[in-house]
């Protein structure tokens, strides 16, 4: 846009750089987060509950 101009300044392109630290349970891989968990053979079957620990905590 074209806010906060002053005169004689040229406005110009704000770039940000963001660079991802190492999680403990969830991983990133392109735009996608994955949280590996191995199933085992009565949960994949019967169903299982469990609670997630998500980035909001």
């Amino acid at each position: 846009g074209d806010g906060n101009q002053m005169p004689g300044v040229v406005p110009g392109d704000v770039i940000i750089v963001l660079q991802l630290l190492p999680h403990t349970l969830l991983e990133c891989s392109g735009h996608d987060l994955f949280m590996p968990y191995t199933l085992t053979l009565v949960e994949a079957l019967c169903g299982l509950s469990m609670v997630i620990k998500h980035l909001d905590g």
